[in-house]
């Protein structure tokens, strides 16, 4: 029933993105949106090879939660990545920047590959650090950053973002990740 809620919803915002409300692109919008979420099953929670909250043991998030992390998320970063580049710029017009280089280990046990994944992306978007190794297992990212003053506030930050990738993949997270940045 979710999957042709949000098929039907797509297919709404196809119809919205080229001002036409017809039945052909009713009906193209209905191929896309059935695409889409063809394409996007693990991010949803849905596809079985991507270990699962059911499998885990752990309690499944619901949709409100889901799209207000998705916000959370959202307007978290806006705020990191305003706030990374105003540090970034002021670093680039000083004559002598106050860097400090480091190389951490960010552990995120259960996040599964295309959570990793997202999270990887995220951190690397944000100016000043980079995702440049994870292990085969995908629970450790390695992470290199300039700005690693206090390397433990940098976990935490990242933590929030992995706790709304969590809710946002329809997961809670596990302990370690809840108790991050409260």
């Amino acid at each position: 029933m979710r999957r042709l809620l949000g098929i039907l919803l797509l297919s709404g915002l196809w119809m919205l993105l080229f001002g036409r409300f017809d039945a052909l692109t009713f009906a193209l919008g209905l191929l896309v949106g059935a695409g889409a979420l063809a394409l996007s099953r693990s991010v949803f929670g849905s596809d079985r090879l991507e270990p699962n909250a059911r499998d885990q043991g752990r309690r499944r998030v619901g949709l409100l939660q889901r799209v207000w992390s998705a916000f959370k998320l959202a307007w978290y970063y806006s705020y990191e990545m305003i706030a990374c580049n105003v540090v970034m710029a002021r670093d680039v017009l000083r004559p002598s920047p106050e860097l400090s280089p480091a190389i951490f280990a960010l552990n995120v046990p259960g996040l599964g590959p295309a959570g990793t994944t997202l999270l990887a992306n995220l951190i690397t978007l944000t100016p000043g650090s980079l995702v440049i190794d994870f292990d085969p297992d995908g629970e450790t990212l390695y992470i290199h950053t300039l700005y690693a003053r206090d390397v433990d506030t940098m976990k935490r930050d990242y933590r929030r973002f992995a706790r709304q990738v969590f809710r946002l993949m329809d997961r809670e997270p596990p302990q370690a990740i809840r108790e991050a940045g409260r």
